[in-house]
């Protein structure tokens, strides 16, 4: 595994390739736990997006960067409080983590005249876990019906971060429901206004399994920023 950043990240681009086989995936690069010189390695290396947890560091952050003249997807990919929903607007490119009626409608509630709707994924709490954020997969279908119906934002598909695995193929029947879930959710709610195109899932430990499954998402952080990197699926073998 290289060492900086950015190598790291070039190494990430050519795994993800050969294990999607030719399939376009979209690499977040998760930088909660980063800091700008690494973040800004990795954008050299040729990241176009970044997810950043909380709305207050994402744009401190994010202003930072376009003023060093580099552009990127704004991705939000922390649960978000309601008193924080109007910071969104302007902010964020993606919010990756939608699950209550109350945040959708404070999201109504605050959108500035004018202003195009905010692309969302609906996050789906997919193993039922009670500390972890999401709607539970059989409310999924009638929470992206309200996203859907709402002329705020655009369902643009599912997001779930399954529990932390002890191999990466732990992870494959999450994902395998997940993928379920985003075909109902494609064929109940398709539509001109509401692409349903992205399915957000795996992450530095199991994104090979969530490829694998029908990701075209993936968000990325330890793998590339921790020291020592973590062991993923390719080097330990796992899952196979």
């Amino acid at each position: 595994m290289p060492q900086g950043a950015g190598e790291r990240y070039r190494w990430l681009c050519e795994r993800v390739r050969e294990v999607a086989g030719g399939r376009p995936i979209r690499i977040v690069v998760a930088t909660k736990y980063a800091s700008d010189e690494q973040v800004t390695e990795v954008l050299r290396a040729g990241a176009r997006e970044l997810g950043e947890n909380y709305p207050e560091r994402a744009r401190e952050r994010f202003e930072l960067l376009s003023s060093q003249g580099f552009s990127f997807t704004r991705h939000l990919i922390g649960p978000l409080q309601s008193k924080k929903v109007k910071l969104i607007w302007g902010l964020v490119d993606l919010l990756q983590t939608l699950a209550r009626e109350k945040t959708l409608r404070l999201i109504e509630r605050t959108k500035p005249p004018g202003a195009a709707p905010l692309d969302v994924l609906v996050e789906v709490n997919i193993a039922r876990e009670p500390t972890k954020h999401g709607v539970m997969p059989e409310e999924c279908m009638s929470f992206c019906r309200k996203v859907a119906d709402s002329e705020a934002v655009r369902l643009r598909g599912l997001m779930a971060i399954p529990p932390k695995p002890e191999r990466p193929s732990d992870s494959r029947p999450w994902f395998q429901a997940m993928v379920e879930l985003y075909g109902q959710a494609r064929k109940g709610y398709l539509s001109p206004d509401n692409p349903v195109d992205l399915l957000s899932m795996g992450m530095s430990l199991d994104f090979e399994e969530a490829i694998r499954a029908g990701a075209n998402m993936v968000r990325i952080g330890s793998l590339l920023f921790s020291s020592p990197a973590p062991k993923n699926l390719s080097e330990r073998g796992a899952g196979q």
